[in-house]
């Protein structure tokens, strides 16, 4: 199976019926109607049932630009529920794009009192990006190396990213060993183990950066500057201390228009503009440290090509997951969990999950709205605990959501030890989330709704 080619339904039909699903999988073709309206779908069918697994496969057509992963999930599960399915795997494909998505999508089930409750809630959506612009090395080591599905808890594993965690950490230990033992200019093992780790925590932030796209435009920037100095200068051992050094300290920690000084080895001129105009990232990242970026120590360029291999096989996304929502990508939340294991927490590095960063923004969001509202505390804690769902908006009359909504639009959020500013963060993914579903507007932007939250 190619996950870089563009959605084909035969192509999927053939790779669930011999390679992927078990041997109960049956090929259908059955087109679904919407019994409500959908924000974002346009179509969908059922090209297929595994019946033991329980699960359906669903062919879904959808107009969106921005892949909105919330607001596609929230009309996928109304569909799910129209038609009493528990389990999907949904193949979600764009009108405007080559690129799709292979969702795993589930209905709960859950006890109230001695009665089972189904919740249609805002989802456990585990998603690859598939298609020409996608890096399919983890879809394929989960969807093929590991071979037929045996049984549900084994195709739930495949989309789980604490199995994609693993699989990516298993592979960048060693890859990190490889960079650091290669650093040129001290025999001190803890300091080239350090200076590998800054390197490396740089590109990796500059991979979110060329992905909003900052970088001239080009979410490939990184691999396109390299590949820039491969064709002239390869093996001269040139590339970080001339190119990496220019970009790091002088075009990322200067205002944009600043010009670049000339070097032994000239950018061309697409790339010069592009040096001067990158945004001033105003922080401490990309400022020389005392104690290493002054000990005249290199990585070779050999050893930087292999990394660089290595890291942008994955795909680098810029949304964090939320706790629901699930994204099988490089994100930041995701390599805080691997520079945890990597850092000794001895020294502190030690990462909060996000399920315990999301109980405290909730719980205290709660508790200051038990102190400035008249809202009573059960539909609190509904609000902001349940999973959501139109059911729960409505416990609230229009006063109560007019009041919640108005203190939530002019809250102060504090946190005296930021930290990564983990908390900060989550305090804005359950702010942008709660009043989304309090105000009953279509969503905007994500990120300029999120900068007036801010």
């Amino acid at each position: 199976m190619n996950f870089n080619n563009p959605y084909s339904r035969e192509a999927y039909k053939e790779f669930f019926q011999n390679q992927f699903l078990t041997d109960d999988f049956k090929i259908s073709e059955e087109k679904l109607s919407f019994e409500f309206t959908p924000q974002y779908l346009k179509s969908a069918f059922v090209i297929g049932e595994d019946k033991s697994l329980e699960i359906k496969v669903l062919e879904v057509l959808h107009d969106s630009e921005n892949d909105p992963r919330v607001g596609l999930s929230k009309d996928i599960f109304r569909l799910m529920s129209s038609y009493g399915y528990k389990r999907a795997l949904v193949l979600l494909h764009s009108c405007k794009s080559e690129n799709y998505r292979l969702s795993l999508a589930t209905i709960e089930l859950s006890l109230e009192g001695s009665k089972v409750k189904k919740e249609y809630s805002n989802p456990r959506r585990y998603s690859f990006f598939l298609g020409p612009n996608a890096k399919v090395k983890t879809p394929y080591n989960f969807l093929v190396s590991k071979g037929r599905v045996r049984d549900y808890e084994d195709l739930r594993n495949r989309f789980s990213i604490e199995a994609v965690t693993d699989d990516f950490y298993n592979e960048f230990k060693p890859n990190f060993d490889r960079l650091s033992e290669s650093v040129v200019g001290s025999k001190d093992k803890q300091l080239k183990q350090d200076f590998a780790l800054l390197f490396i925590i740089r590109t990796i932030f500059l991979g979110f950066v060329q992905k909003k796209p900052w970088l001239n435009k080009d979410e490939n920037f990184i691999l396109n500057f390299w590949k820039e100095y491969k064709e002239k200068y390869y093996g001269k051992n040139l590339f970080y201390s001339e190119w990496l050094r220019t970009l790091f300290f002088e075009s990322l920690n200067n205002p944009p228009g600043k010009k670049i000084f000339s070097r032994s080895t000239p950018f061309s001129e697409k790339t010069l503009l592009a040096l001067q105009m990158a945004p001033y990232l105003n922080g401490e990242l990309f400022k020389g440290k005392i104690g290493f970026d002054d000990q005249d120590l290199i990585i070779p360029d050999k050893a930087i090509e292999q990394f660089l291999e290595f890291l942008f096989s994955y795909n680098f996304t810029i949304e964090e997951n939320t706790l629901y929502d699930k994204d099988l990508e490089l994100n930041p939340e995701f390599l805080g969990i691997i520079f945890e294991r990597l850092v000794n927490k001895e020294d502190g590095a030690v990462y909060t999950p996000r399920t315990e960063v999301d109980f405290m923004c909730r719980i205290a969001l709660v508790k200051w709205l038990q102190k400035t509202s008249d809202v009573p505390k059960k539909k609190l804690y509904h609000l902001f605990f349940d999973k959501h769902d139109e059911q729960i908006v409505e416990m609230l009359n229009e006063n109560e959501k007019e009041e919640i909504l108005n203190l939530l639009k002019n809250v102060t959020i504090c946190d005296p030890a930021a930290g990564s500013g983990a908390f900060l963060v989550g305090m804005l993914q359950v702010l942008d989330e709660t009043m989304y579903l309090l105000s009953k507007e279509k969503r905007e932007n994500t990120f300029e709704q999120k900068k007036r939250n801010n």
